[in-house]
Order: C-alpha cells, then sequence, then structure tokens
C-alpha cells in the first residue's frame, strides 16, 4: 500500500465525511452484517429460483432460510468473480469459498466502432472517458464538473449518453457521446478512464492498465473505490457530493503524470489479470462438485 504522498495523489480530499473508509465493527459485527446481508440476498432472489427449480429441475421450492443455510452447511461451492490479486482470499473463509477470477465476457469481435468515434480518437489531445455504468448520474455534475474539469485539462471527453444532455454535432467538438462501446476496446486507447468503481468496469480498467479517477456513488462501489486506493493503483476516491472542478481536475492531473510505482503496480495487476481464466476456473469447480454428487 502506498501512501497518498509516495503514490503521488497528495490532492485534497473532498470536504465532508470520509464515507468510503471502512468502519471496523469486529470479528463478530462483521459475521453478523454478513449474515444478515446474506439472507436479504437470498430472499430477494428466492421467488426466481424457485421458479427455475419448479420449471426446469422439476423440483419442490426452497424455504425462505433452507437456501441459505444449505449453501453454508452442505459443501456447497460459494464462487466469486473477484480476482485475489486485488482482494486476497480472506482468512477464516471455508474451502468450499472461492476467488475464481474475474468474470470477464471475451469481446464481440462483430463489433466496429463508429466512423466519428475512429475520428475523435485519432486527434493530438488526450481522452478521458467517463464510465458510469448503469449508475444514474446527475446530468449538472457532468455538465458543471467533469467536462469543465476537462477541458481545464485539455482533454477530450467520450462518454456515455446520460438524459439530460443534449450535444449539438459540431458545437461541442473536443465532446463525444456514444450509446455503446465495449469498455476493453474504449480502455485500451484512452489516457484515463473516470468511472464510479462498479466490479466489472474495475476489472477492465485494471486488465487495461489504463490510469482512473474513482467516483463511486453508493454501495459496494466504495469498497472497490478502497481496494483500489489500498493496492496503490488509483487515487483516492472523490466524494461526488462535494466534487468542484478543481478538485478533479487536479485529479486528472495526477492520474495523467502517475508515480513510477503506480504505473508498475497498473502493469503488474494488467499481466496477472490477462492470465486469468475466471469463467473457465468458475465452470471447472462446479463441475468438480456435480460429478461428485
Amino acid at each position: 500500500h502506498l501512501s497518498p504522498v509516495e503514490s503521488n495523489w497528495s490532492y485534497p480530499r473532498p470536504i465532508g465525511p470520509f464515507w468510503w473508509q471502512r468502519r471496523r465493527w469486529g470479528a463478530w459485527g462483521n459475521w453478523f452484517s454478513h449474515a444478515a446481508i446474506d439472507q436479504l440476498f437470498w430472499l430477494s432472489l428466492r421467488p426466481e429460483i424457485n421458479a427455475w427449480r419448479k420449471e426446469e429441475l422439476q423440483l419442490p421450492p426452497a424455504g425462505w432460510w433452507r437456501g441459505w443455510r444449505r449453501s453454508h452447511t452442505d459443501g456447497v461451492p460459494i464462487l466469486f468473480g473477484i480476482s485475489p490479486a486485488i482482494l486476497p482470499f480472506p482468512q477464516g473463509w471455508p474451502a468450499t469459498h472461492s476467488l475464481t477470477g474475474f468474470w470477464l465476457a471475451e469481446p464481440d469481435l462483430a463489433w466496429e466502432p463508429s466512423s466519428p468515434l475512429q475520428n475523435f480518437l485519432q486527434h493530438d489531445q488526450p481522452v478521458v472517458f467517463l464510465g458510469f455504468g448503469s449508475h444514474i448520474v446527475s446530468a449538472a455534475l457532468i455538465r458543471d464538473v467533469v467536462i469543465p474539469a476537462a477541458r481545464r485539462c485539455r482533454l477530450r471527453v467520450v462518454m456515455n449518453r446520460v438524459a439530460g444532455l443534449d450535444f449539438v454535432p459540431g458545437q461541442d467538438t473536443d465532446i463525444l457521446a456514444v450509446d455503446f462501446v465495449p469498455y476493453r476496446w474504449i480502455f485500451e486507447r484512452v489516457a484515463l478512464v473516470v468511472h464510479h468503481c462498479g466490479v466489472g468496469t474495475v476489472a477492465e480498467a485494471l486488465r487495461a492498465a489504463v490510469p482512473m479517477v474513482l467516483v463511486p456513488f453508493s454501495g459496494e462501489q466504495r469498497f472497490w473505490a478502497e481496494r483500489l486506493w489500498d493496492a496503490g493503483v488509483a487515487g483516492i476516491p472523490l466524494n461526488p457530493q462535494a466534487l468542484t472542478v478543481e478538485t478533479l481536475a487536479t485529479a486528472f492531473e495526477q492520474a495523467l503524470v502517475a508515480n513510477p510505482k503506480v504505473r508498475q503496480k497498473q502493469q503488474e495487476l494488467a499481466f496477472h489479470l490477462r492470465q486469468e481464466e475466471g469463467v473457465t476456473r468458475a465452470v471447472t469447480i462446479m463441475e468438480q462438485h456435480f460429478a461428485a454428487c
């Protein structure tokens, strides 16, 4: 782990509570919170699982508690599509739990970039990609903070279309809004990525070894932002509720001139992730389990 100074991420944190920092509740608190959330997830998924059991497997429905209990007591494999390179296997986890590596889709070989996108990327100025996944982002945040900060740093912007933002062709020549572009393709062709730290975006950004600015909004996004910072591959996560043009522009500048230690760590992680076969590993574990049943 590199400190903000050592990793060249010494710009001021946003004013307000540092809500991305972990809360330490102790062993019992961690266990109870995990069990409670796990049970809630089971209850939310139970209707779909029971429909599948009835229609496809001709099995009786699983009870409101039975499914969670069986998955923890009957040796059923529990698979996490996460790379141990960014989240080491936690101490105390049972042998039935596995970190298989990220589950990344293979590139769509039939997809081709549009001519406007290809032409936009051929410009001499560096390009920043704004990728907030399925998270709904305020149009004002993009219009009044993110884009002015990018322009202050002389960065051209490629972004997924956001409801409420209208781009007039020929007027915003340094901004290009796209309906869809594969992250693996675009991340390898831009100088910087600003993202919300959804796990899929995290995985592709790490695989591409692209400099990142982290703007997590909620839930697990804050966890992954902290993991990237702890790993020394990205800067201090920024609070979107306190984001300013000055703070974000400084973050852009710091990311683009990252400390050599940061770039080395990014390259090491990228090399490791490119060797991982997360989907293959998950399938192998399931096949071995069912063969033994």
